[in-house]
């Protein structure tokens, strides 16, 4: 039985001014949980970045749940969570202000 291919990276890489990636080959089944490691400043929040989609000038492609990150990114967005490493909250909001707030983002948002 083939596995379902959940995230499937192909030459996956970006630019900037002063860094540069290397492409990215790789699979993710469904069904596994997979890390990432290395040292600081080596490009792993960046390659989630590339993941979500953040980078619309990225060279090759990443596709999640047979979406294109970059063509289909607010369907593709509809159907991962992420918890990013910085914290956006508003101090002089309730919880319930912040979840208005971003409920709105999220069609499948579930109260």
């Amino acid at each position: 039985m083939e596995e379902e291919k959940l995230i499937i990276c192909d030459n996956a890489s970006v630019s900037f001014k002063d860094f540069q990636t290397q492409p990215v080959n790789l699979t993710m089944e469904k069904g596994f949980i997979y890390g990432l490691q290395g040292r600081n400043g080596s490009g792993k929040s960046t390659f989630i970045k590339m993941l979500l989609g953040r980078y619309p000038k990225m060279q090759g492609h990443i596709r999640i749940a047979d979406l294109d990150v970059i063509e289909n990114r607010e369907q593709m967005l509809s159907k991962v969570g992420y918890i990013s490493e910085d914290r956006v909250f508003y101090h002089d909001k309730s919880v319930t202000e912040q979840e208005e707030l971003y409920s709105v983002f999220y069609p499948n948002w579930n109260h």
